[in-house]
């Protein structure tokens, strides 16, 4: 592939989900400079988009961004943190559409803090079912230590929720989220020192609580991977 400029760190790879462009993949990677570097495959060849993001020389010793396709239109979207002084800019954005590329930069607000957030880590999945555009996001903001989810609508992003505020290591994967096949409910898993736990999405609304799993007399859970079964609404 075409240079991404700097030593790479972290890759991400997308599938495009219609049947009409099942050919398309995206990869993207954040590189030792702090910049993230997308690559688009047409069937044929690739082209690069350098440089399409910042995230700093910080918040790249992290997998501080995602990439996913909308399952319906064939969009996708790419978040990463951003080092921004605007409070109002913890996490940015931009979607490729097929025909015209990527779009300007635009932002994701964490309401729950009024100062400047910088996000370690980023986790994106795609509703399967059927007519949907959403997309789960599920990130850690290292400057307060805390998991928060939003919901991509297709045009979006809203339902914020903090699923806690008290991580159990900001500095490492201690988040998750997939969606279950059928039922099309996300299910977002996190940690705090003694208890991993999961909330859900049903797509109007969020679990009332957490289901909690208690680890006590367990390692501190500091990694989390979730992958859905695809004929039925095991997670694993």
């Amino acid at each position: 592939l075409p240079t991404a400029g700097s030593p790479v760190r972290f890759s991400r790879v997308a599938y495009c989900p219609t049947a009409a462009r099942s050919y398309e993949k995206i990869v993207v990677t954040l590189s030792d400079d702090g910049y993230l570097d997308a690559y688009v495959f047409d069937g044929t060849s690739w082209t690069v988009t350098n440089n399409i993001g910042y995230v700093g020389t910080t918040a790249n010793a992290n997998k501080s961004f995602d990439v996913a396709y909308e399952k319906t239109s064939g969009e996708a979207i790419l978040v990463y943190a951003i080092t921004s002084t605007n409070t109002s800019r913890d996490l940015a954005y931009k979607t490729w559409t097929f025909g015209t590329g990527w779009s300007g930069e635009s932002y994701i607000n964490d309401t729950g803090h009024t100062t400047d957030i910088q996000y370690n880590w980023v986790s994106l999945a795609s509703k399967p079912t059927s007519g949907s555009n959403e997309i789960a996001l599920v990130g850690i903001d290292g400057t307060n230590s805390d998991t928060v989810a939003w919901i991509w609508d297709g045009s979006n992003w809203g339902n914020m929720k903090e699923l806690t505020a008290s991580v159990s290591i900001a500095t490492e994967e201690c988040i998750a989220v997939a969606y279950e096949q059928t039922s099309g409910y996300a299910t977002f898993v996190s940690s705090t020192s003694t208890n991993a736990f999961s909330w859900q999405w049903s797509g109007s609304a969020w679990d009332a609580s957490a289901t909690t799993f208690d680890l006590s007399g367990a390692s501190t859970p500091n990694w989390f991977t979730l992958k859905a079964n695809p004929i039925n609404d095991e997670l694993f």
